[in-house]
């Protein structure tokens, strides 16, 4: 009876080892299929631009290139078909780049990434020299002579006045308590005492601003919820506000500065006309190089073989054809490539 029970036992035994071989075995062959098939989908090819092939793999790459993380951007088909656009435009500049012999060197390479503070993980060799050797084309071509006058910075200033008044504004300093007992004790106290105000905040105040003695910043109508901005824009100067109640606790305000609505002068916006009106221009100069460019070069995309749904522009909103560019340089970009 003991010889069958041994016998029984270690049949099972033997057993339940092949059992869990094969078990890892399947799900070992399940992972290389997968892994398999995840390779064959990343080689296929899903545009040509002439003679040069591109493929998942590559739109991947560009895409770790652009986010250092990309999942959430992988389950979004609209995003990525957006930028798939990008990367078709990116790919048809950086051919015509090579084919003009633009040079990118190490010395341009490590000066654009301690310039822009990149470190050399998040971003690999060739990725920055494409980027580089893109916008260095880009420049020489079309963008160094772009230019903006001061009769249109003028021009564009009196055209558009309205666009540059400044609303009323104040400067505001806050106590802010989850307790309205507390508060209610402490705005009695200033009101004995307005000029312990910075001490208080300092010492009582529960929000960030009491770092600063309860500074928050300069505002302008519309900036603050209503209940409180009808409260602090009729506050005389130094006055204490009453205890005002918000989904953050109990506050007590003190205005410090007021200034009235009025109309900034020019030479306090020129530089920001002077840049609004800089990426208007290489914004349409871009576009129409890039209109050039789908004509003269021969390509094909093959939106089957990508690893999404590809989703086309729907409508002629700007914000929409705006997301398939590269849209204008970064402020201190053309500085920087002039070097070039």
């Amino acid at each position: 009876m003991k010889l069958i029970k041994f016998t029984i036992i270690t049949l099972f035994l033997i057993l339940f080892v092949f059992c869990g071989k094969d078990s890892t075995s399947i799900e070992n062959k399940q992972d290389d299929q997968n892994e398999s098939l995840a390779s064959l989908i990343n080689k296929k090819i899903i545009f040509e631009i002439e003679d040069k092939k591109y493929s998942n793999s590559d739109f991947r790459l560009f895409l770790r290139f652009k986010f250092s993380n990309s999942k959430e951007i992988l389950s979004n088909e609209k995003l990525l078909s957006r930028l798939l656009d990008s990367f078709i435009e990116k790919s048809m500049i950086l051919y015509r780049a090579d084919n003009a012999s633009t040079i990118i060197n190490e010395n341009d390479i490590r000066n654009y990434m301690t310039e822009n503070n990149i470190q050399k993980k998040n971003w690999t060799y060739q990725s920055v020299s494409n980027l580089l050797k893109v916008q260095k084309y880009l420049y020489s071509t079309i963008y160094k002579d772009i230019s903006v006058s001061d009769y249109n910075i003028n021009l564009y200033y009196r055209n558009n006045k309205n666009k540059f008044i400044k609303k009323d504004e104040i400067e505001l300093y806050q106590i802010s308590l989850k307790n309205k007992e507390k508060a209610i004790k402490i705005r009695g106290e200033l009101l004995n005492s307005p000029g312990k105000f910075d001490q208080l905040a300092e010492n009582h105040s529960e929000s960030v601003e009491s770092a600063k003695k309860g500074y928050m910043g300069k505002f302008e109508t519309g900036d603050l919820p209503k209940d409180i901005e009808k409260v602090v824009f009729s506050l005389g100067i130094n006055r204490i506000s009453r205890v005002i109640e918000s989904q953050f606790g109990f506050h007590i305000f003190k205005v410090t500065k007021r200034r009235k609505r009025r109309q900034l002068y020019l030479s306090n916006v020129k530089e920001n006309i002077k840049k609004e009106l800089l990426n208007k221009k290489i914004l349409f100069e871009y576009n129409k190089f890039i209109n050039k460019l789908k004509n003269d070069l021969n390509k094909r995309i093959f939106l089957n073989n990508l690893f999404f749904k590809y989703i086309s522009i729907k409508g002629d909103s700007n914000e929409e054809k705006n997301t398939n560019t590269l849209n204008h340089i970064p402020d201190g970009y053309v500085k920087y490539l002039s070097k070039l």
